[in-house]
């Protein structure tokens, strides 16, 4: 009592000591009518960042069309400028002695997918002048093809299955299909709003390469024309330019936003065949989001030839490969490659002249060591 007539001199702020009563009758009401809250919503918020690096891969329009839903939807309401902005693992060029960051990033996942950077692995790679003959069955392709169909089988698949239980309600017509129409819905607007930076390259025939540390032991190297070593490590995602990519970057974050809602709400208030018709979806959309990378990846290496496939015991052994494969020459302190020091100076100008065949590259390094 004495709290209240504390708070009468304040007018409408006395109030506030309502606002526990007025949540209790809220609450109790909506336990009355068998609303309630629970985790299966959340489901849809799972995958966010396999989402966000297949996006950076840029889908194709048939990719955009497999009837699975986005596995974390939530990366649709963000700004596409984290798109445009992304970079990755740092290259250097031995010719133009330089380093910088993937902008690329279909390279870079690529790279990621196929695990080219694992300890102990060393690849030279070609971008081939003339197109690598294609064979007659694209695989990677037609798995592609292959999986969107099966999405949409699995799509009816379930809704048979499930409707004949007479326990799905609209909850679960909504938010599968729903679910399903708007993921293909976002993907679209998300290929439209980013597009492919073009731009041209000073010589663009010349013969150029670029090569790539892993983390210990590992390195990757990629040869070619200079354009086509600049589409393939400078070429990135940027967002397309006018009021209408504006308009439609808005419209796909705010759908994002109320569809979650949407979920948030309905989904926990729906029967058991409601929220199972959900999960199962859901899980075809992890699926999915792992499988086209996968496919998108060897898509990619298919039109670049291996070159050579070794394995490094340490990274001496890198450095050796490097050296022969590049020459010694001022590029090596460019890169940061040695330590600078009498041993590696010397190691540097030895390397070359004996083949690993014949001689291991870590006794070489020892051979310097002693004499320096």
């Amino acid at each position: 009592m004495w709290v209240q007539q504390l708070f009468q001199p304040f007018g409408p702020f006395s109030n506030v000591l309502q606002v526990p009563e007025i949540l209790s009758k809220v609450i109790a009401t909506m336990n009355a009518s068998g609303w309630q809250f629970d985790v299966s919503s959340f489901m849809v918020l799972v995958g966010e960042g396999e989402e966000y690096n297949y996006r950076l891969m840029r889908r194709s329009v048939l990719e955009c069309f497999a009837a699975a839903p986005i596995a974390g939807i939530q990366s649709y309401i963000h700004s596409t400028s984290s798109l445009a902005e992304a970079t990755g693992l740092t290259y250097f060029s031995p010719s133009g002695m330089k380093s910088a960051p993937l902008r690329n990033m279909r390279l870079m996942r690529s790279i990621h997918q196929k695990s080219l950077l694992r300890d102990g692995n060393c690849n030279v790679y070609e971008i081939p002048v003339e197109p690598v003959p294609q064979r007659r069955i694209n695989f990677s392709r037609l798995g592609m093809a292959t999986w969107v169909l099966f999405t949409w089988s699995c799509l009816i698949g379930v809704f048979l299955a499930i409707s004949r239980t007479e326990k799905l309600t609209w909850i679960g017509y909504t938010n599968v299909f729903g679910f399903v129409g708007c993921s293909i819905f976002l993907r679209l607007l998300d290929r439209y709003c980013m597009v492919v930076v073009e731009q041209e390259t000073t010589d663009p025939d010349s013969d150029d390469a670029i090569f790539i540390l892993g983390r210990r032991n590992s390195c990757f190297v990629l040869r070619g024309r200079r354009q086509d070593l600049a589409e393939r490590t400078g070429y990135g995602l940027k967002q397309r330019e006018g009021i209408l990519a504006k308009a439609a970057e808005w419209a796909m974050r705010l759908s994002t936003l109320i569809f979650i809602l949407f979920i948030f709400i309905t989904i926990p208030n729906g029967t058991t065949s409601d929220q199972v018709a959900f999960i199962i979806v859901n899980i075809i959309g992890q699926v999915n989001v792992v499988l086209l990378q996968y496919l998108k990846s060897a898509s990619y290496f298919s039109k670049l030839k291996l070159r050579k496939e070794l394995k490094m015991e340490t990274r001496t052994h890198v450095n050796g490969f490097l050296i022969r494969e590049f020459g010694e020459g001022r590029w090596i302190d460019a890169s940061g490659l040695l330590p600078q020091t009498p041993a590696w100076d010397a190691f540097r100008k030895t390397v070359a002249q004996y083949d690993p065949k014949d001689k291991d590259d870590r006794e070489i390094y020892k051979e310097c060591l002693l004499k320096a």
